[in-house]
């Protein structure tokens, strides 16, 4: 089992999905009084470091950038920041924003602004903290069906204009229309498919340790 993490610091920013992590499933979802298994799990188990889980349920990326502003990350190693989903869950379109040039005066009210504001507040304050940009899934809600692609292609640019490395999981994780009783813990009285089952946590955490794994510095 590789460690090639070990005696690092990480924090995993991010909603939901990130702070379910260690808890015990509700009573409303498919495996209520389970214990969930996230990433973050996965990446303590398989790579050795150490994981400060930032993630607090409901928050959109707004709300996730002011916590990332908050810190100046001396002495950690590596960051992930996975967000999104809840702003879906908004569809509030008017505060979707733009992608912006590296540098720009960002509008941290919007969830582009905000994503590269919080980018770029933690390559200001320490330029050796990893970060690894975490794409969502394809998730789901009643009232507006599918996550918009936009949301993915907007995180993908932005990972791309700052040379960062990034999770696809719109496209890799194989959630999908078909599968949302598998992938998905929650519920049928819930009006979305947000939360991933312990095997949903399983497979994107395969695709999470890949990506993570090649931010080590390799000399041989």
């Amino acid at each position: 089992m590789d460690k090639l993490f070990t005696g690092e610091k990480w924090i995993a920013y991010g909603d939901s999905v990130t702070f379910y992590d260690g808890q015990i499933y509700g009573d409303d979802s498919n495996e209520a009084g389970i214990l969930c298994k996230g990433y973050q799990s996965y990446m303590k188990e398989y790579l050795g470091m150490e994981v400060e889980n930032q993630g607090i349920s409901g928050e959109i990326t707004q709300q996730i950038c002011r916590r990332v502003l908050q810190n100046d990350f001396k002495e950690i190693h590596g960051v992930t920041l996975f967000s999104g989903i809840n702003n879906f869950r908004d569809y509030d379109f008017d505060k979707f924003g733009v992608v912006q040039e590296i540098g720009s005066d960002f509008d941290c009210d919007t969830f582009c602004g905000s994503y590269q504001k919080m980018i770029e507040h933690i390559i200001t304050t320490n330029a050796q903290t990893k970060i690894v940009i975490i794409v969502p899934f394809k998730c789901f809600t009643d009232a507006n069906g599918l996550m918009p692609k936009i949301y993915r292609d907007s995180i993908v640019k932005i990972a791309k204009l700052y040379s960062l490395p990034y999770v696809d999981l719109y496209y890799l994780s194989g959630f999908n229309e078909l599968n949302v009783e598998t992938m998905f813990v929650d519920g049928e009285g819930e009006i979305y498919k947000f939360h991933p089952s312990n095997y949903g946590y399983e497979v994107i955490s395969s695709h999470i340790i890949d990506v993570i794994k090649q931010t080590k510095l390799s000399y041989y």
